[in-house]
């Protein structure tokens, strides 16, 4: 775990556009002034495209109901699919906790992606408390343990916490499951919590294993957490 990945977020709104309308159609209603149309299917590289970038992050907590995903938008090959677990989403509301569970999550991540964390419910959410976030994600880390599948997929821990204390607490009760790395989530571009967090998984050696490949700050987009990291 060395290098510095960007991995661009594809919206709901984005991803609607590329299943209902094909290039020229994109072309047609949102270049209609640019010289040149090029496709903006940046993710293969068969495409006459602006640029090239082999990642997209999706959420599955938004597109779990869609099938044959890879197939459906013409996604190469090489291009790697880090799959947002759907975590946000259940602290937000916006999903049904009783449909979309870790079961599901677990599936859909599986069959269309390549790189995709447990499915953690975050610290910060006012539907419940810190118990019920951090008894839950342990639930989803052991249940994603016992059945993950694929061997060529990266899975994440997830740290969470909105103090020290809440975030050693939770890093001592599930770190005890083991993963390809670890995501943080819930900082809101507060950068002490991004920075303490690194910290916890720094000094009880997360970084020194072999299997820790990654490690993602959920919800980072502006370029100036993305320079502090």
């Amino acid at each position: 775990m060395k290098d510095a990945i960007y991995i661009p977020a594809y919206s709901d709104g984005l991803m609607s556009m590329f299943y209902s309308m094909d290039d020229d159609e994109i072309a047609k209603k949102y270049q209609p002034d640019f010289k040149q149309k090029k496709s903006v299917r940046i993710y293969n590289k068969k495409y006459d495209t602006y640029f090239y970038n082999p990642y997209m992050l999706i959420s599955a907590g938004t597109q779990y109901q869609k099938t044959n995903f890879r197939e459906k938008l013409d996604i190469g090959d090489e291009c790697k699919i880090f799959v947002d677990s759907g975590g946000y989403q259940l602290a937000m509301g916006t999903v049904n906790a009783e449909k979309f569970t870790d079961e599901v999550a677990l599936k859909w991540s599986e069959a269309n992606g390549n790189i995709f964390p447990i499915l953690d419910r975050p610290a910060f959410s006012k539907l419940y408390d810190y118990n019920f976030s951090l008894t839950s994600s342990l639930n989803s880390a052991k249940y994603y343990q016992e059945n993950r599948s694929r061997s060529d997929a990266d899975v994440l821990n997830v740290l969470q916490g909105q103090n020290k204390e809440d975030m050693e607490n939770w890093y001592k009760e599930i770190s005890k499951y083991k993963f390809n790395g670890w995501g943080f989530g819930g900082s809101k571009g507060n950068m002490a919590l991004v920075g303490l967090s690194i910290l916890i998984l720094l000094n009880n050696g997360e970084f020194d294993r072999e299997d820790c490949k990654y490690l993602h700050i959920f919800g980072v987009s502006s370029n100036e957490i993305m320079v502090y990291l």
